[in-house]
């Protein structure tokens, strides 16, 4: 089962893309943290092989993706280690359809990527949640942060 999501946002392809990449640490939800730290952030490491890691105010780091493709508009996607087994990763791919010059539509696509069918189904409910505090918080930040 491959998890599809979508969610609309009222600003340029562009600024979709860099809102996405470069302030995911102010758009994503402070409760979805794996250090537990209040205050942690999460960043992308920007290109192929860059790193979305998670930076807690300790300066405790965790990896929670590497970057597979960096297409700046239009996408990227990466490895996803997150809630997976010791050397399992799922997939992100986010994609970003220009709708027209002042709204695109965000379309995130999750699935298994090298996690065993098993594995996969002990952890999409939880990317189910995930997703579902992630992407309004997403679209509401972009909404507040380009008025």
């Amino acid at each position: 089962m491959t998890l599809v999501r979508t969610v609309d946002v009222r600003v340029s392809q562009a600024r979709a893309f860099a809102v996405w990449t470069e302030q995911v640490g102010m758009w994503w939800p402070p409760g979805h943290s794996m250090t537990g730290e209040a205050g942690a952030r999460m960043a992308f490491e920007g290109g192929v092989g860059g790193r979305l890691v998670e930076r807690a105010p300790s300066g405790r780091e965790i990896a929670w993706g590497r970057i597979l493709s960096w297409d700046p508009p239009l996408g990227l996607s990466y490895a996803f280690f997150a809630g997976a087994p010791p050397g399992g990763a799922s997939e992100v791919d986010v994609r970003f359809e220009a709708v027209s010059e002042t709204q695109t539509r965000v379309v995130v696509t999750h699935r298994p990527g090298s996690l065993a069918r098993e594995a996969w189904a002990g952890t999409v409910s939880g990317f189910e949640a995930g997703w579902a505090a992630a992407l309004p918080s997403y679209s509401t930040f972009t909404h507040q942060e380009s008025s």
